[in-house]
Protein backbone atom coordinates (compact mmCIF):
# COMPACT_ATOMS: atom_id res chain seq x y z
CA UNK A 1 0.00 0.00 0.00
CA UNK A 2 1.66 3.51 -0.80
CA UNK A 3 1.05 6.39 1.42
CA UNK A 4 1.80 9.77 0.34
CA UNK A 5 2.83 12.28 2.52
CA UNK A 6 5.05 13.56 5.17
CA UNK A 7 7.38 11.64 7.78
CA UNK A 8 9.85 11.84 9.99
CA UNK A 9 12.87 10.08 11.86
CA UNK A 10 12.86 10.23 15.46
CA UNK A 11 16.07 9.81 17.58
CA UNK A 12 14.44 8.80 20.66
CA UNK A 13 17.17 9.92 22.95
CA UNK A 14 17.70 13.34 21.79
CA UNK A 15 13.96 14.05 20.30
CA UNK A 16 15.51 15.38 17.34
CA UNK A 17 13.41 15.02 14.09
CA UNK A 18 14.40 14.66 10.30
CA UNK A 19 11.42 15.21 8.28
CA UNK A 20 11.03 14.55 4.45
CA UNK A 21 7.96 14.02 1.93
CA UNK A 22 7.57 11.32 -0.57
CA UNK A 23 4.44 9.87 -2.45
CA UNK A 24 5.73 6.36 -0.53
CA UNK A 25 6.71 6.97 2.68
CA UNK A 26 7.58 3.51 3.52
CA UNK A 27 9.89 3.02 0.58
CA UNK A 28 11.68 6.17 0.80
CA UNK A 29 11.89 4.65 4.66
CA UNK A 30 13.38 1.57 3.22
CA UNK A 31 15.99 4.01 0.93
CA UNK A 32 17.06 5.73 4.72
CA UNK A 33 17.66 2.67 6.57
CA UNK A 34 19.73 1.25 3.84
CA UNK A 35 21.91 3.81 3.09
CA UNK A 36 21.97 4.70 6.75
CA UNK A 37 23.33 0.86 7.19
CA UNK A 38 24.96 1.33 4.63
CA UNK A 39 27.18 4.16 6.20
CA UNK A 40 26.29 6.76 4.07
CA UNK A 41 23.20 9.46 3.82
CA UNK A 42 23.21 12.96 2.49
CA UNK A 43 21.91 14.74 6.37
CA UNK A 44 25.54 14.05 7.81
CA UNK A 45 23.61 14.82 11.48
CA UNK A 46 21.48 11.56 10.93
CA UNK A 47 23.94 9.50 10.05
CA UNK A 48 26.28 10.55 12.81
CA UNK A 49 23.63 9.73 15.47
CA UNK A 50 22.86 6.42 13.23
CA UNK A 51 26.38 5.34 13.90
CA UNK A 52 26.65 6.07 17.22
CA UNK A 53 23.59 5.03 18.88
CA UNK A 54 22.38 2.35 16.36
CA UNK A 55 19.13 2.19 14.57
CA UNK A 56 17.18 0.72 17.82
CA UNK A 57 17.15 3.95 18.75
CA UNK A 58 15.01 5.72 15.91
CA UNK A 59 11.61 5.50 15.30
CA UNK A 60 10.20 5.81 11.45
CA UNK A 61 6.16 7.96 11.99
CA UNK A 62 3.84 9.20 9.34
CA UNK A 63 3.09 12.94 10.35
CA UNK A 64 0.67 13.35 7.68
CA UNK A 65 -1.01 11.54 4.70
CA UNK A 66 -1.45 13.58 1.28
CA UNK A 67 -3.50 12.56 -1.89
Amino acid sequence: MNISGVYGIIHRPTGRVYVGSSRDVFRRWGNHAGDLARGRHSSVRLLDAWLLDGPGTFAFVVLEQCP
